[in-house]
């Protein structure tokens, strides 16, 4: 004969009253109990309350506990710690393998030097801009929104930054595609930094010369002597430019000798 008992835990759904027993839902079963001799807790049953019990051999409930909410909350953030693990892990994993199907069909140069033209591109400042006792400094990637509005230097997102956004994704695009041609993607960086430079000087030359239309080209040449003293190109393009360059270079003689058995046989 079995004696041992069997712990479970449940939800009181029903309150016992009278000579009618409580309820507990339990593994999808609602179990029927009653106080006398059976709850163990100084707290009254209520609704909604989880308890554990334990039932003998014969399936008759012998001890009814309440299980307290720091008990809960404890057992719920282990779960939740374990459950995040699990995914923390799985996302390593997959991480782990993007990374190495990267590097794989970029190398490590190609793929250091677009790690570091992201960074360049949207962190370091590649454009100051001096006003008075204060200065304003401007990442590549708002730069690429510039505009002089009068003698007012301004930077706005739109089609100009989302094309640099393009621009900068192509290199990683390059060696999935497994075509010749694709290895020109390689220069689109270096190529999108000289248009916005020539953008950037055209929009000054612009608002100096509505001026000097308007006030007279003496004034024009004094407020274009001012605007060149205000704007003075920061560390960060230099290293944008210095990357471009490299990823312009690398990347296009790299993915060239990579295709080269791909035209050879066609």
């Amino acid at each position: 004969m079995n004696t041992t008992n069997e712990s479970s835990r449940g939800t009181v759904i029903k309150i016992p009253q009278g000579d009618q027993p409580g309820l507990i839902m339990a593994n999808g079963q609602q179990v029927p109990f009653t106080l006398e001799g059976l709850w163990q807790s100084s707290t009254a049953p209520a609704p909604n309350q989880t308890v554990e019990f334990e039932r003998d051999g014969t399936g008759q409930i012998t001890r009814i506990t309440v299980v307290d909410r720091q008990t809960l909350t404890r057992e719920k953030l282990g779960d939740f710690a374990g459950m995040s693990g699990e995914q923390g892990q799985q996302a390593a994993t997959v991480a782990k393998g993007l990374y190495g199907r990267l590097v794989a069909r970029m190398g490590y140069p190609m793929f250091i030097g677009c790690i570091l033209l992201w960074i360049a591109w949207f962190f370091l400042p590649a454009l100051v801009v001096h006003a008075g006792l204060g200065s304003a400094s401007f990442s590549f990637s708002r730069i690429t929104g510039y505009s002089m509005n009068g003698v007012n230097p301004g930077s706005s997102l739109g089609f100009w930054s989302f094309l640099g956004l393009l621009c900068i994704i192509a290199p990683w695009v390059v060696p999935w595609l497994q075509k010749s041609w694709a290895r020109f993607l390689a220069l689109a960086p270096i190529v999108f930094v000289i248009l916005t430079w020539i953008r950037l000087s055209w929009s000054i030359h612009h608002a100096t010369s509505k001026l000097g239309d308007a006030m007279g080209s003496r004034f024009a040449q004094m407020m274009a002597d001012k605007i060149s003293n205000m704007v003075s190109y920061g560390f960060g393009m230099w290293v944008v430019v210095l990357i471009s360059v490299f990823i312009a270079a690398w990347g296009f003689v790299h993915y060239r000798k990579k295709a080269a058995p791909a035209v050879m046989m066609d």
